[in-house]
């Protein structure tokens, strides 16, 4: 428990209670932290790809450019209707990749809403706890004082036999 000592005041339950309630915090905290660095990281990985196709590309056309000036005109016709077509299919995936990434997020704000939820449903459980513990240390001192009331009848109902 990372409560400092003089912090602690109440019941140990509620200590474990708020001790799990701040653990599972924490948990959720980095689980969402973690699903967005997932998501950042695989995003990066595709544009990196995509971006390496494209440099490849551009560089095979330079190759054959060199290679074929006599026939720019039509190498030049050539490449621009591959180029288009790799920037079409770029974008497609692009687009594509997008798309899930965007789907990805909704599901991960939709999830983290559940969390929020539950966690709200947590809060209310504890407060109930709470208001349960306060009724029964309540009952407790009240059985305490009525117990004590009868141990100094029977105490004085002896004194008087005796």
């Amino acid at each position: 428990d990372d409560t400092p000592q003089e912090a602690r005041e109440g019941p140990p339950a509620l200590h474990r209670i708020s001790g799990i309630w701040r653990k599972a915090t924490k948990f959720f905290e980095s689980q969402n932290s973690a699903k967005e660095r997932e998501v950042a990281s695989a995003l990066q990985e595709q544009r990196s790809q995509y971006e390496a196709q494209l440099a490849e590309a551009t560089k095979s056309f330079e190759t054959q450019t060199a290679a074929k000036e006599r026939q720019m005109a039509s190498a030049l016709s050539e490449w621009s209707s591959s180029v288009q077509e790799q920037r079409s299919k770029y974008e497609a995936r692009l687009a594509e990749a997008e798309l899930q990434s965007l789907k990805l997020l909704d599901q991960r704000e939709k999830e983290i809403e559940d969390l929020n939820k539950q966690l709200a449903a947590n809060a209310v459980q504890v407060e109930e706890l709470k208001a349960d513990r306060a009724l029964k240390d309540s009952s407790q001192a009240t059985m305490i004082t009525e117990i004590t009331a009868l141990k100094d009848d029977l105490d004085s109902s002896r004194r008087e036999i005796s």
